[in-house]
């Protein structure tokens, strides 16, 4: 499976380390607005296809799932320049900034018939679940 990421911030780094660590997957790009983070995350992870430029990553194409690490502003337009390619999204945490743009980025890719992941939430977590229950009671 070929991958494309965005956001080349802290966030990514993990996520580039674990999808080098999936057997069968590879990152073939990357994007980020910031040409300095960019560069050096794309020679830290031998990734040589680097765009400014969401659109025209996606516009290039040549991965079937992008990873969308970003801040929750740029959110529902990635998500939504990924379903309009038919591309598979992860997307990081907050998902979106209020219930419209959450509806309106799951309704876009479920159109597709295509797979809309939000990035690790904490609520299985033994410390949040403890809480969880505390409150419960």
């Amino acid at each position: 499976m070929n991958v494309a990421l965005i956001g080349c911030g802290f966030f990514a780094q993990n996520q580039l380390r674990a999808w080098r660590a999936i057997e069968g997957v590879k990152v073939v790009a990357l994007c980020d607005t910031d040409p300095i983070k960019l560069n050096a995350t794309g020679e830290e992870f031998s990734i040589k296809r680097q765009y400014t430029n969401a659109a025209e990553m996606f516009q290039d194409g040549g991965f079937e799932t992008v990873d969308i690490a970003t801040t929750v502003s740029s959110h529902r337009v990635l998500v939504e320049m990924a379903a309009s390619k038919k591309i598979h999204v992860i997307c990081q945490k907050p998902f979106a900034e209020n219930i419209a743009d959450a509806r309106a980025m799951v309704s876009a890719v479920e159109a597709t018939g295509k797979t809309l992941m939000v990035h690790e939430n904490f609520r299985w977590q033994s410390a949040v679940r403890i809480v969880i229950e505390e409150v419960r009671n």
